[in-house]
């Protein structure tokens, strides 16, 4: 067995000792420093924080699809051609599978249906919508990774995507339910844009911290693209266009995003403190666990209703 070494001084220590008597270097630290937590530890042997997330709005995709299919086919009779209704489904779910799978509709959220708070998050309209999400994740959810750590940037992703729904559900205080002719339509909102648009946020703050030159590299995209975004989810709205963007839970994540990016420590000070880690390790977990809590109420609606 190998004796463990200070990495300050390179005194020989005690396998019981986390802290150098001789020179007060704290190992534990070390470690957290070089390896990480326990969430990215984990999450490393899957690929990675985007492998994980691309891998669960996947598997939501396929079952969105699926119940799209089975309750399409349910409309047009046993004998119908399952192969056609499953790529309707998968290239443009029904919105009443969509309701069934938790989508944040804020009239069901105002009577006790809290789940819908979460399950949006990985609930996605289509091939295209689900397609463009996790490229802009792939793309910025690296660089939110390696600054923070796993843990961290999981508990945060989570979060954003809360507090998006939350300005989903504010904004719809506000504006009231939907009514046309006398009908009133219920909504389903979905879709982890919130939750990457809230990691724009956190990379836009980090550029500011940064300054210079290197810091406008990180913030000026990620102004330049939800600027984008919301300026077309306002034409998509004033048009009356067939594809609507939730503009309220863009604008929600983001602002969580830019002052989780200012507040929170970054790079080795991140990773620098085993408390600090542990800390947002329970918070990733605790979040984790209430996402997969959050879809036992929409899983049981499903069983229900395909019987």
């Amino acid at each position: 067995m190998p004796v463990p070494m200070c990495p300050g001084c390179r005194a020989l220590l005690g396998p019981d000792e986390a802290v150098c008597p001789y020179c007060g270097w704290n190992l534990e630290q070390t470690e957290v420093r070089e390896r990480g937590g326990h969430v990215e530890r984990t999450v490393k042997r899957f690929g990675g924080l985007y492998a994980v997330l691309l891998f669960a709005n996947v598997l939501l995709a396929v079952v969105t699809a699926l119940l799209s299919a089975r309750m399409a086919r349910g409309g047009a009779g046993e004998g119908a051609s399952l192969l056609p209704l499953l790529f309707r489904g998968a290239w443009s779910p029904r919105g009443d599978a969509l309701d069934l799978l938790g989508a944040n509709v804020p009239e069901h959220v105002l009577r006790g249906q809290v789940w819908r708070v979460l399950c949006p998050v990985f609930l996605h309209g289509g091939l295209l919508h689900i397609w463009f999400n996790m490229g802009a994740l792939r793309n910025i959810g690296a660089a939110v990774e390696e600054a923070y750590g796993a843990g961290k940037a999981l508990a945060l992703y989570l979060l954003a995507g809360i507090a998006g729904s939350l300005a989903s559900l504010a904004w719809f205080l506000h504006t009231g339910p939907e009514i046309h002719g006398g009908v009133h339509y219920l909504v389903p909102r979905i879709g982890a844009s919130g939750a990457i648009i809230g990691f724009a946020g956190i990379v836009a703050a980090l550029g500011f911290r940064v300054g210079g030159e290197r810091g406008r590299s990180l913030w000026r995209p990620m102004l330049k693209s939800v600027g984008f975004i919301l300026v077309l989810g306002l034409v998509l709205s004033w048009t009356g266009g067939p594809v609507r963007l939730d503009n309220s839970a863009h604008v929600g994540g983001f602002l969580f995003g830019l002052g989780a990016g200012f507040l929170c420590s970054f790079g080795v000070r991140s990773r620098g403190s085993p408390s600090a880690v542990r800390a947002w390790d329970a918070a990733a977990i605790v979040l984790s666990l209430l996402t997969v809590a959050s879809f036992v109420p929409p899983a049981i609606a499903v069983m229900r209703a395909v019987r």
